[in-house]
């Protein structure tokens, strides 16, 4: 974002990588068998395409539940509300009563008119949805004509609800303007220096951090963006340092638990195999910092070529 051109949304960002980089890889997939590559203009169609489905079941200015799956449709359904000029809410599908009730505040006062999943389902007791419009994601019908006139959005127009966890209280939601997303973003760029060229993420999209630091910024800048689910990180942490490795990432980002367990669980015999020297940025927030762990993780991976001045400690309190 320069003096010469100066877009208002994010959808501007977009559309214009689409025009000047149609062909560029924006993002690869890792959470199928196979990887999955989208272009910039690929990506752009799949986005345009779900928002004209969407519109047949919400207007602009409403707010949408995004009760996804971390994982590429989250990413593309997220993008295809704003395109639509629906206010996404993300979250992610209850599991246990104790969601339940932490979703059903946040429907309340958000007034969520629709709901998006990936499927049927049978949510947990106490989560009623008579009143809400549901859209499911594998029902889809892929062969509407795309809208010739889609909503005029404003920099002041609301981008979507982010919402506090609620761990102390009842979830917070705050109203995130265009302005606002395109500020955020730019002072990340601005902070990285244009160091960062390729970020991996297993972060979920319904957390700050894996939204806007490992989601919006990467696309929104041109940047690659190797998308896995956290469910993969979960199960074998070797896959995120292997994926950083083979796509020659620089820029990531996780709590500090996540560092903790590659320290723990990576073999030794895979370590021959990691290539980290590409490695610039290593973020570390959204919990309580462990220097011991910092320095556990340097010296576990510090001959695949990772660097310690590498780590950049993030701070905050959404609470």
């Amino acid at each position: 974002m320069n003096d010469v051109y100066s877009p208002h949304t994010l959808l501007d960002l977009i559309q214009s990588h689409v025009q000047q980089t149609p062909n560029k890889i924006c993002l690869t997939y890792l959470g199928t068998s196979e990887p999955s590559e989208l272009t910039y203009v690929q990506f752009w169609q799949l986005v345009e395409c779900r928002a004209a489905n969407l519109q047949l079941y919400a207007h602009a200015g409403e707010r949408a539940l995004l009760l996804l799956e971390p994982g590429l449709d989250y990413v593309l359904t997220f993008f295809a509300c704003l395109r639509a000029g629906i206010i996404a809410v993300p979250a992610y599908p209850p599991s246990n009563s104790r969601h339940s009730v932490r979703l059903r505040a946040i429907m309340e006062q958000a007034q969520v008119q629709l709901i998006i999943a990936s499927a049927p389902t049978k949510w947990p007791t106490g989560f009623d949805l008579a009143d809400q419009q549901l859209f499911f994601i594998n029902e889809e019908q892929r062969s509407l004509t795309i809208p010739k006139v889609w909503p005029i959005l404003k920099s002041e127009s609301i981008a979507f609800l982010q919402y506090t966890s609620g761990s102390t209280g009842d979830p917070k939601g705050v109203m995130i303007n265009h302005r606002n997303i395109l500020a955020n973003i730019q002072v990340i760029h601005e902070m990285l220096e244009g160091e960062v060229q390729t970020v991996c993420s297993w972060i979920p999209p319904y957390h700050d951090m894996g939204l806007i630091g490992c989601i919006l910024y990467p696309l929104s800048y041109n940047l690659h963006l190797v998308l896995m689910t956290p469910l993969q990180f979960l199960k074998q942490p070797v896959k995120w340092l292997q994926a950083i490795s083979d796509y020659k990432a620089d820029g990531t980002a996780a709590p500090n638990f996540a560092y903790e367990l590659c320290s723990n669980n990576i073999p030794e015999a895979t370590l021959a195999e990691l290539e980290l020297s590409s490695w610039r940025v290593a973020f570390n927030g959204a919990e309580p910092i462990s220097s011991r762990t910092i320095d556990k993780f340097h010296q576990r991976f510090k001959h695949c070529g990772f660097k310690k001045k590498n780590f950049y400690c993030c701070y905050g309190m959404a609470e």
